[in-house]
């Protein structure tokens, strides 16, 4: 295995003002799939706009058709040739091939152009670092992107240590370059513990602090959102970074409501049921719902904790659409359902804002397509599907 340190220049570019800019809205879907998932983490569209699905609360994985309403699953949980245990992330691949991150079993599920599955790929036959680090991204070429807390070519480390590396991967050889680090909070620890009743307890010592976040375009530039000063630097395969100028953004207080929201909002069903009927409808079984921690004890929870005085200007995941434009999300307060993205060009200028429906999150693209994921009140999911403005 080779790594190797991709050194840029940096160009700035852009001025410190955030130019005037229209907002956009997603109004209408042109399709809802009428079936509920439990949790879709990952979606990938094939050539024909049938959708590869990975519903991590369930450890399924569906093909979906949306125009003609049709679900089916595409391959079998279990440890054997063509199998899967847990979806862990969807890979598009050249070609129109899939690989299906299967880390329970340590292994690649290998999906063909029709998302029938026909092979697997052992993590033993890649280097540690790429089946180690957390993946966030393809280009069109088929390299991978991931990143690892403290990861160091001499020294290998899984330690809080303030700072990610971004590394791109070549499948063919399994070569490493560096593209640039992130910071991220020094000393976090996150994991979940189980609750009686079905629940689950999320752990994370360092709430609502601020963190870079990355996304890839299909060219293979690396975009970083830096916070909290907020600007965007894009990282190309080779050649000069660009970095843009601070974006204006809304400070938004960390309020006792807001600490007392995030502290609520660390309690979930481990999972959700879906009944299916004779008669071909689904709804949701009874299923655990979450409990309210009395007032005092969300207050002694929340006062334990270090928090800023302010959210960072982003929370959740980038993602670059096929024109090369980053969605960066921004931060809403905890009762704001409705979620609103900046649109980023090359040059780390905010073009538009985009505004999608209540109680809806981005899940990717497509085609002149973007995806969406709508929860009801029943915290069931249901797949959507908008042209792209």
């Amino acid at each position: 295995m080779s790594y190797r340190t991709a050194l840029f220049a940096t160009l700035v570019v852009g001025s410190a003002a955030d130019a005037q800019v229209s907002t956009r809205m997603l109004e209408r879907a042109e399709h809802e799939h009428p079936d509920p998932f439990t949790r879709i983490t990952y979606i990938r569209e094939l050539r024909d706009r049938r959708v590869v699905v990975a519903d991590a609360r369930d450890a399924q994985l569906f093909l979906v058709d949306l125009a003609r309403g049709a679900k089916t699953t595409v391959a079998r949980q279990g440890a054997g040739p063509r199998e899967f245990r847990v979806p862990a992330a969807l890979t598009a691949l050249p070609g129109d091939s899939t690989w299906v991150w299967d880390v329970m079993n340590a292994r690649w599920l290998v999906l063909d152009p029709a998302a029938a599955p026909v092979g697997t790929l052992a993590f033993r036959d890649a280097p540690q670092m790429v089946w180690t680090a957390e993946y966030f991204g393809v280009d069109a070429a088929g390299r991978l992107y991931a990143q690892r807390e403290g990861y160091n070519a001499e020294r290998p480390s899984d330690g809080a240590t303030g700072e990610t590396v971004i590394v791109r991967v070549d499948r063919r050889t399994w070569k490493i370059d560096t593209v640039t680090t992130l910071r991220v909070p020094k000393g976090r620890q996150m994991g979940a513990r189980s609750l009686p009743g079905g629940m689950i307890r999320d752990i994370n010592n360092r709430p609502l602090a601020p963190e870079d976040i990355a996304a890839v375009a299909p060219d293979g530039r690396v975009a970083v959102v830096r916070v909290p000063e907020y600007r965007v630097e894009w990282h190309p395969v080779t050649g000069t970074a660009v970095v843009g100028a601070p974006i204006e953004h809304e400070r938004i207080p960390v309020t006792d409501a807001e600490r007392r929201a995030f502290v609520q909002s660390q309690t979930r069903p481990g999972k959700i049921f879906v009944v299916q009927h004779p008669s071909g409808a689904t709804k949701s079984a009874p299923t655990p719902r979450i409990t309210r921690m009395p007032e005092g004890a969300l207050d002694e929870e929340a006062n334990s904790l270090p928090w800023p005085s302010h959210l960072p200007p982003v929370r959740g995941t980038a993602l670059v659409d096929p024109s090369g434009t980053l969605w960066v999300p921004r931060s809403r307060p905890h009762n704001d359902s409705t979620p609103s993205f900046d649109l980023v060009d090359g040059r780390g200028r905010v073009t538009a804002r985009m505004r999608l429906p209540v109680r809806t999150r981005l899940a990717g693209f497509g085609q002149g397509s973007v995806y969406l994921v709508r929860v009801d009140d029943d915290d069931l999911e249901y797949l959507q599907r908008y042209r792209l403005p």
